[in-house]
C-alpha cells in the first residue's frame, strides 16, 4: 500500500480531458482511431486543446452535424470529448459525428490538431500498435 506523503500535492482530476477520435472511410476505407488524454500531455498543449474545446463550443453541438454524405473517397468523423471534475454532476461528456464536407469552421483546429496523434502504425493498420 503507498503511503501518501503529508507535503506531496495530490493532482486531481479536475478539467483533465480525454478525447476519442475515429475518423472512418476514405478511398482505401481505413479506419483510424486515437485516444488521447490531456492529463499525458505537456502543460501548453493540453491548455491549447481546453481551448479549442471552448471555441467551437464543442458541448453545444447537435451529435450529428448533418446528416452525414456518403460519398466513398469522404472521411468521416466521431469525436467524443470527456472533461472530468471533482463531482460527476460537473463532469460532461458529449460525441459528435461529421463528415469532412460539413465539419464547422470553429471544429476544424481540433479534429486537425488531434489528428496529429495518429501514428504512422495506426495510419497503416488502422490499430495502434500493430504492423
Amino acid at each position: 500500500m503507498e503511503k501518501i506523503e503529508a507535503n506531496k500535492p495530490i493532482k486531481p482530476l479536475e478539467g483533465n480531458m480525454l478525447f476519442y477520435l475515429e475518423r472512418t472511410g476514405g478511398i482505401a476505407g481505413l479506419r483510424m482511431t486515437v485516444t488521447l488524454n490531456t492529463e499525458s500531455l505537456p502543460p501548453d498543449e493540453a491548455q491549447e486543446l481546453h481551448q479549442m474545446v471552448e471555441d467551437a463550443g464543442f458541448f453545444s453541438l447537435p451529435e450529428k452535424l448533418p446528416e452525414p454524405n456518403t460519398g466513398a473517397d469522404l472521411f468521416n468523423y466521431k469525436l467524443t470529448v470527456e472533461k472530468f471534475a471533482l463531482s460527476f454532476s460537473e463532469g460532461k461528456k458529449h460525441t459528435v459525428e461529421v463528415d469532412q464536407l460539413n465539419i464547422p469552421e470553429n471544429l476544424q483546429p481540433l479534429i486537425q490538431a488531434l489528428e496529429t496523434h495518429i501514428t504512422p502504425q495506426e495510419k497503416l493498420s488502422g490499430k495502434k500498435g500493430h504492423k
